[in-house]
């Protein structure tokens, strides 16, 4: 056992589910505020992670090896409960198995776990190997043990009746994280407000916040920390209010306030003003310093809308414009916005949904060597495959996922998705191509990139001479000087890095020497007229000039006709793809095209 050693790498293939349940587990091991273990089927210890020996307070060389061992650590109440769970599920074919149990702290005192497991079986069923996080839940346990004797104390106390109802209702509707009104009690007191207001034509204003970039604080340190983090966020907004004002979470990041007897629309601007710049101090939780400000949404009753429904969407649409214009300020709901941005975001939702449900799926498109005609390389492109609308372009979905931040989820879906399809065609026989990934700006601007896409390819086995990736020209000169020491990193991991869409991104030939670069791709714009429109044809020329003249490949994307094909092999590109050659094809249709004869 060796705390500093990655998670396995399985010598076997993996399916779809196991490597993305593995994947997770390999990069919550720097962050997780959870401990990560890991069996083999013999019941030895083959990893721990350096977060479970500080929960139970062991170092590496006092933690026991073996789970037989390891039962002295259990509470003696709980010893066949946990190994039960366990060995139920192994012997039923189970590939998940959830307990809760006691341990025993080095010190002497007993903390709760949660413990979820991932069994892995092989062809045949018989299991390999059991890996999974322990959380504690001490005070999760102690709290539900409150709770429950706040119910005895409701059912058998009778002098205290009308105290403990109290408790109840606040309970009911209250948030039970920040101990702000809920959902229910805001909508509430909102159709009361509109109600009042109606009958005195003062104004109400409602604001629907949303913290920007908490989603990386919560995925990179962990729900305990993105809960700490909420609970601080909570009290400072509470502290910009005056009391006549009602704030509620509404749910996750997202909270509501209600400003009542609006009397000037300046007053509302000072209230925003000053929210936004309360969140320019950082909050400091568990040693770490967070930084995130607010997304705020206004809509004014009555003229945005004289039901609480209708308000909450309004300000909704009204908050994801300001999200999308850049974040850190508010936006006031104007009625010529709502259906497109109404539209916009259902389609955010159904994103999310895709990724959560695994609608999304590569493609692989061939790249030919045009003077051997043979398959050199192919390009991994995603495609939206809806359970209701099928395939969705994805000229409608890419553009939408680069500006909410989805498309980095994306870009590594695809990512794994073709490292793991690469180990398990090598393994079976087939010597696929290269494959190239297109990233975005988005996770080009990620500092941590290099880093991750190599614990991807050493997690699922992958040569990293089986993957290029590419991008394109305009998202380098968006932040040259910064993406060319990010492709540095890539590219000394021994990563193919191509240009995509070359020609269109302006790129001077001073940063262009400088990129770390193997091959140029032309971009299809160019190549679509060829051979009538002589100005493509002129610069398609230069192109593959400057890339001869650089040493670097180069390829033309869009290829449809023979004579585009031609036109290419007498002018020095002897590499293309397009639909003269092949369209996208799905895993099955690429696989059959790659498989010996």
């Amino acid at each position: 056992m060796n705390s500093n050693n990655p998670l396995f790498s399985p010598s076997y293939p993996l399916s779809q589910d196991e490597a993305e349940e593995f994947r997770r587990l390999k990069f919550a091991i720097n962050s997780s505020e959870d401990g990560i273990w890991e069996y083999d089927i013999q019941n030895n210890t083959t990893y721990v992670s350096k977060r479970w020996l500080e929960i139970i307070g062991y170092s590496e060389n006092e933690y026991l090896s073996s789970i037989e061992a390891w039962k002295e650590l259990l509470h003696p109440e709980d010893v066949e409960l946990a190994l039960n769970v366990l060995h139920h599920s192994i012997a039923h074919k189970i590939e998940s198995a959830h307990v809760r149990y006691r341990v025993r702290h080095k010190q002497g005192h007993w903390l709760w776990i949660y413990d979820r497991a991932k069994i892995l079986f092989d062809e045949k069923g018989e299991p390999l190997i059991v890996a999974g996080f322990r959380t504690d839940i001490t005070e999760q346990v102690e709290l539900e043990n409150q709770n429950k004797e706040l119910v005895s104390i409701v059912q058998n106390a009778t002098t205290e009746l009308t105290l403990t109802q109290e408790q109840l209702l606040h309970l009911a509707t209250h948030d039970s994280l920040t101990s702000l009104p809920n959902r229910v009690l805001f909508l509430d007191r909102l159709q009361m407000a509109i109600k009042k207001n109606q009958r005195s034509h003062h104004k109400i204003a409602l604001l629907f916040i949303d913290l920007d970039h908490f989603k990386q604080i919560n995925d990179s340190l962990g729900h305990p920390i993105g809960d700490k983090l909420l609970i601080q966020v909570s009290k400072r907004l509470q502290s910009l209010l005056r009391e006549s004002d009602t704030i509620a979470r509404m749910g996750g990041d997202e909270f509501n306030i209600l400003i009542d007897d609006l009397d000037h629309t300046e007053t509302l601007i000072d209230i925003c003003e000053k929210l936004i710049h309360a969140f320019h101090e950082p909050f400091s939780i568990n040693g770490h310093l967070l930084h995130t400000s607010l997304s705020i949404g206004i809509a004014l009753s009555p003229d945005d809308g004289k039901t609480a429904e209708l308000l909450l969407k309004n300000a909704d649409t009204a908050m994801y414009r300001a999200k999308n214009e850049g974040r850190n300020s508010y936006r006031f709901y104007a009625n010529e916005m709502g259906e497109k941005a109404f539209e916009r975001i259902v389609m955010e939702n159904a994103l999310r949904i895709a990724l959560k449900e695994n609608q999304f799926q590569v493609y692989y498109q061939p790249q030919i060597n045009l003077e051997i005609e043979t398959i050199i390389g192919m390009e991994a492109l995603v495609r939206w495959i809806h359970p209701t609308l099928g395939v969705i372009s994805p000229l409608e979905f890419i553009p939408l996922c680069e500006e909410t931040g989805l498309i980095q989820e994306i870009d590594f879906f695809v990512l794994e998705a073709v490292a793991s399809q690469q180990v398990i065609w090598h393994k079976n026989g087939i010597n696929a191509p290269k494959t190239a990934v297109n990233f975005s700006a988005k996770t080009l601007g990620n500092r941590l990139i290099a880093k991750e896409v190599n614990v991807i390819m050493d997690f699922y086995g992958c040569q990293h001479e089986w993957i290029a990736i590419e991008v394109t020209e305009s998202h380098i000169m968006k932040n040259p000087e910064e993406v060319i020491d990010i492709l540095k990193e890539i590219r000394n991991l021994g990563i193919e890095i191509s240009i995509d869409d070359f020609g269109t991104g302006y790129s001077s030939l001073s940063y262009l020497k400088r990129l770390p670069i193997n091959k140029l791709k032309i971009d299809q714009s160019f190549i679509r007229d060829i051979p009538n429109d002589e100005d493509d044809m002129a610069i398609t020329k230069t192109i593959i000039g400057l890339a001869n003249n650089l040493k670097l490949e180069v390829i033309a994307e869009g290829v449809e006709t023979i004579q585009q094909q031609q036109f290419l092999l007498e002018n020095g590109c002897p590499q293309a793809q397009g639909y003269l050659f092949s369209k996208p094809l799905n895993l099955e249709g690429i696989t059959a095209l790659l498989s010996p004869i």
